[in-house]
């Protein structure tokens, strides 16, 4: 009830709250259309989780308002929304240079999947400065424990030449070693061993 009054008196996180309890039926019945409603407010009021929940909503019939719902939450800094709207532009607009903005905003939220996602992006490029980056990304991923990225690095600092970086690398053993054995503890065949 308390939630309710203080949804209609125009609190997002309360219009949040709601619409997550009448979706699941918590202390409730289980209400999609009053969900919505409550969602529709929360988004008005710039509510990133509502505009995102919508998105969600909207996915099964309207595609056009799911993915109008999902750009807004994604463009509040809603990480899963970016997430999903990264995968969207990449595997079915084929949008890298749009797609690239996204992942800056995630890769900036510290999202180690967005940070090797850019930086796979960027060194497929013909920019030196962009291949750089595209290292310095990965790197940055494998400092976020992004196991992908820890073997991937512990290959490249260990010896074996990867000139899509457009960077010389100088090995250190030690290092490569640290990056492979962490890979390697989280479940990565490291088979540069």
């Amino acid at each position: 009830h308390y939630f309710c009054l203080s949804a209609d008196n125009k609190n997002a996180i309360s219009c949040e709250t709601v619409g997550t309890f009448l979706i699941q039926g918590i202390g409730c019945k289980p209400d999609m259309q009053r969900a919505i409603k409550y969602f529709e407010h929360g988004s008005e009021l710039k509510s990133a989780l509502c505009k995102y929940q919508l998105s969600i909503i909207y996915s099964i019939d309207d595609r056009n308002k799911s993915l109008r719902y999902l750009k807004e939450s994604a463009d509040l800094g809603f990480l899963p929304a970016q997430q999903d709207y990264i995968k969207f532009l990449l595997y079915t607009e084929k949008n890298d240079k749009e797609a690239e903005k996204y992942l800056r905003l995630a890769a900036n939220q510290n999202d180690a999947e967005s940070c090797i996602n850019l930086s796979d992006l960027l060194k497929r490029s013909n920019n030196a400065i962009k291949k750089r980056e595209a290292f310095l990304l990965l790197k940055k991923a494998a400092n976020l424990w992004n196991s992908d990225a820890m073997l991937r690095l512990g290959k490249i600092i260990g010896g074996q030449k990867d000139l899509s970086y457009g960077i010389d690398v100088k090995t250190d053993t030690n290092l490569a070693m640290k990056y492979l054995k962490n890979a390697a503890d989280q479940g990565k065949n490291a088979e540069a061993f």
